[in-house]
């Protein structure tokens, strides 16, 4: 990995235009539920998608370096509270500060070398949280932030 890359993944790998990027090139989200976001160091933007139509049905897109996949269909139990796990992205006003997210969740984690590795925005319970993972080769760290971006705790 050069210089210019490990820092670019230190300070969110410019991921704000991926992740527009994923959601303006055929990602089904406006009309959609998504079921997870997650977006990786690589860099990857993964969506769980709940399109319109039948109620018990996923399909899986990635997003990579601008290539769009097509839909995956996910098995989903009858017992998943599909949904309770649901959001917009228009819910996670948060996304559009990916940047900032990462850059805040390797302060907080107080790693000096830490690395994001990955954003997941899911929900858990009844809110949408954004979770990062800073990692370093001895250390490992959870920040959590609320779904505007808002730092909510590192452990």
């Amino acid at each position: 990995m050069t210089t210019h890359e490990r820092r670019a993944r230190q300070i969110g790998w410019g991921i704000t235009a991926v992740v527009a990027a994923a959601i303006t090139t055929g990602v089904p989200t406006a009309s959609a539920d998504m079921v997870n976001f997650h977006i990786a160091a690589e860099p990857t933007v993964r969506v769980r998608v709940r399109p319109p139509g039948p109620p018990r049905v996923l399909d899986d897109y990635s997003f990579t370096l601008g290539d769009l996949s097509d839909p995956r269909p996910v098995r989903a139990s009858s017992f998943d509270d599909l949904d309770g796990e649901n959001f917009r992205v228009s819910e996670v006003p948060g996304l559009s500060r990916i940047e900032d997210i990462v850059e805040t969740a390797r302060t907080r984690s107080e790693i000096p070398d830490g690395q994001v590795t990955a954003v997941l925005v899911s929900r858990f319970g009844r809110d949408i949280r954004m979770v990062a993972n800073v990692v370093s080769a001895r250390s490992e760290v959870v920040v959590e932030f609320d779904r505007a971006g808002v730092f909510l705790r590192a452990q």
